[in-house]
């Protein structure tokens, strides 16, 4: 019950964290292109990598993890949870499985977010 506490704290510092980044980044840029989601991710995917290599080398512990990885950067971006996947199917070199996942996932997407605006449009 702790640990999902604290991951839910992470969660709550993520989100949080995820406006105001947005929020910075609009102000330098133009409202035609997401960027601040586009600079949301890219953090979001260099501090999970930053996060799992601490994780191998055992300077960060599977609690300590969780609760950044899965609470804060979770909710910080889920694009960086997605990278971290791809990344390990990479490491594995398991390449039929990384490029299928990376298609899938991107082409299954965006047609699921299609999908259910269509509905709702309708």
């Amino acid at each position: 019950m702790k640990l999902i506490l604290a991951i839910g704290l992470g969660s709550f510092f993520g989100g949080v964290s995820r406006y105001l980044v947005s929020e910075f980044v609009k102000t330098f840029t133009s409202q035609n292109l997401p960027h601040a989601t586009f600079v949301v991710n890219l953090v979001g995917c260099f501090l999970i990598g930053i996060c799992f290599s601490l994780l191998e080398k055992n300077f960060l512990d599977k609690t300590w993890f969780a609760v950044v990885a899965i609470g804060f950067l979770g909710s910080f971006t889920t694009f960086s949870a997605f990278s971290l996947d791809a990344f390990k199917l990479l490491k594995e070199q398991n390449y039929m499985a990384l490029v299928l996942y990376i298609f899938s996932s991107v082409i299954l997407g965006l047609l699921a977010t299609i999908l259910g605006y269509w509905m709702v449009k309708k």
